[in-house]
């Protein structure tokens, strides 16, 4: 079970999202049980990681990624990262970390109780989910909402440079179409070359 010290809900996950993701043989339970206690909302002081609805995101993800195959995103960031729960023929599936600013998806075993016990952790959030510019870019632009995130402008891979000051705050969604539309879609299977 989770277990978050600071905690800022948002919304109720729709009970028909969770009757259908609970019914799906072999969906994680611990996710289902996640939204159900917690909703959706800011983890932490500084809401750095958010759970949020995988309705807002899943029509999207064919979108920018390919082999979306039973993908479900459950976490976003502040910074525009996205957790994402996958089927992979093992038991228990694999969480792909998506961290789009630098172009690496990653692959995180599906521990969820672990994963959900460092994300207040300070040391885990600027090692592993690199927070980076994230402080100084509340203080310049303010938190982003619940489906926000800060991005850089322009984006790292086609040439930006990682400051505070080039950092831009919008809408999630519209920033990864944005930056998929430049750079094309990847694979969600890290390693894999799109296809």
């Amino acid at each position: 079970m989770a277990t978050f010290t600071t905690y800022r809900a948002a919304a109720p996950v729709p009970e028909q999202t969770l009757a259908s993701l609970a019914a799906w043989q072999g969906f994680p339970t611990e996710l289902v049980t996640l939204w159900r206690e917690w909703g959706t909302g800011f983890i932490g002081e500084d809401g750095y990681v958010r759970i949020i609805d995988p309705a807002k995101y899943q029509p999207y993800l064919s979108e920018w990624f390919t082999d979306t195959q039973g993908a479900i995103p459950f976490l976003a960031t502040g910074m525009g990262d996205l957790f994402v729960w996958q089927p992979d023929g093992t038991p228990g599936g694999v969480i792909r970390h998506v961290l789009y600013r630098i172009g690496e998806i990653r692959n995180i075993a599906p521990q969820f109780e672990t994963l959900f016990s460092f994300l207040e952790d300070p040391r885990y959030l600027d090692t592993w989910l690199q927070r980076g510019d994230y402080t100084a870019g509340i203080a310049r632009l303010g938190q982003p909402e619940l489906y926000e995130a800060f991005f850089y402008a322009p984006f790292l891979p086609l040439g930006g440079t990682p400051h505070p000051s080039h950092l831009n705050r919008g809408d999630l969604a519209v920033s990864l179409s944005v930056f998929t539309q430049m750079m094309g879609r990847a694979s969600l299977i890290p390693g894999q070359a799109p296809g």
